[in-house]
């Protein structure tokens, strides 16, 4: 399992040394998740109950995209991207992870543990993102971003991991993990400033609004965002300050994008049920950007810059809707476990549910300025969220057996509809 939890741990370090290193025909990682597999092709036997993998319409529509995306480059290819590298091998990795994550993540320990191994990984990547600001001359300003990538998707990442960092902030008892996750939020909030994402702002901004409305203290809450907005303000540099005072570049950029997305706009109208292939947005932009746009794209190819856009030009119309499907599908799922955690008391569930439906709130905001339809920590967190209901079954169970044993079988509850 320590290879699971390793794994884990590293998916925000896109370009890492180490990680990042290719030998042979594959990277480092990738020989970790082989091991993973290994693992849980032995562990299938052994576990007590057999997984239900496609058991839920989140699990159904991440197949279809799989699939989509594998078909579609097949028949159409991507020109000139070897094939170890291409979306096919992407889309392949991501289906074997999601059957190595609902094999052994069986227990609600293995469910904890991920999910603090999550919040870890984006405490590790942002002391990368600190350390590259800091060799910088720790100028605000200057956006660090090298061994975890593009600082839009460390961004988008650490979206999705702060609310569950915060929410295990919610255990009174000052334990190891509660100093660890105090930590890691302390060190994401500020690698966030410092990747000062335009993007990840209106994400943050909407998780925010969601905190709110869930809150039973918004009082508090409203005032630790008040604090929040105002050191923005006064940082130059930060994501506030570059959307209220934009530079020349900044304003070249949504200018850009703009371009863009009317570009992917005008391939998904032309090429409205399949696309004009997984990963062929860059070879075909030119042909659908507009002639004043087509100097800013002569010396560089782009990506879409907005994940919807891109997969609607990409894939058609099935395979947007798959991957509508799986993100709102996993949503309605997560609010199930939040209402049934509530009433049966399993509070570390409510709390973990509750959490990652504010980070794909804010997640789902800032893909609308990012081409993030395969982040690692996104898929983690939707796998994660399909094991949940039959943990939180197994836990109500015990629960009632709990009952049953200090006040007799007429205390346990009546089985829930499910």
């Amino acid at each position: 399992m320590i290879l699971f939890y390793l794994l884990i741990s590293v998916m925000p370090l896109i370009r890492h040394p180490l990680w990042g290193e290719f030998v042979g025909d594959l990277t480092v990682v990738k020989y970790l998740g082989a091991g993973v597999t290994m693992y849980a092709l032995i562990y299938l036997f052994v576990r007590r109950h057999p997984p239900e993998f496609f058991g839920t319409w989140a699990a159904r529509c991440f197949l279809v995209f799989s699939i989509l995306t594998m078909g579609s480059y097949a028949v159409f290819g991507v020109p000139d991207l070897p094939f170890e590298a291409s979306p096919f091998m992407n889309a392949v990795s991501f289906l074997i992870f999601f059957f190595d994550t609902l094999i052994v993540v069986d227990s609600m320990h293995r469910l904890r543990l991920s999910l603090l191994t999550a919040v870890g990984s984006l405490g590790l990547a942002s002391l990368y993102v600190l350390r590259e600001w800091q060799n910088a001359g720790m100028t605000f300003g200057y956006r660090p971003g090298w061994v975890t990538g593009d600082p839009n998707y460390f961004s988008v990442s650490a979206i999705l991991c702060l609310p569950m960092a915060l929410y295990f902030l919610r255990e009174r008892t000052r334990t190891t993990e509660w100093w660890f996750c105090l930590a890691c939020a302390v060190l994401t909030l500020f690698a966030l400033i410092t990747a000062a994402s335009r993007g990840a702002l209106l994400g943050l901004t909407a998780s925010m609004l969601l905190v709110v409305v869930l809150a039973r203290r918004r009082l508090l809450v409203l005032a630790g965002a008040g604090l929040f907005c105002l050191l923005l303000l006064v940082i130059p540099g930060s994501p506030l300050a570059r959307a209220l005072n934009p530079a020349g570049g900044d304003e070249d950029s949504v200018s850009i994008h703009n371009a863009l997305v009317t570009a992917g706009l005008r391939m998904f109208l032309d090429h409205p049920l399949f696309g004009v292939g997984v990963g062929n947005f860059k070879p075909f932009l030119r042909d659908f950007a507009s002639p004043e746009d087509t100097p800013w794209f002569e010396e560089r190819t782009w990506l879409p810059h907005n994940t919807y856009v891109g997969i609607m030009a990409e894939l058609g119309l099935p395979g947007i809707v798959a991957f509508l499907g799986a993100f709102v599908c996993t949503l309605v799922i997560l609010e199930r476990v939040r209402r049934s955690a509530r009433t049966t008391g399993v509070v570390f569930m409510q709390n973990m549910a509750e959490s990652m439906q504010i980070g794909f709130i804010g997640f789902g905001v800032a893909i609308y300025f990012l081409s993030a339809g395969y982040q690692k920590l996104y898929w983690l967190l939707v796998f994660l969220a399909l094991c949940m209901p039959r943990l939180l079954r197994d836990a109500e169970r015990r629960q009632a057996k709990k009952l049953a044993a200090i006040h007799g079988p007429a205390s346990m509850p009546s089985p829930r509809p499910r």
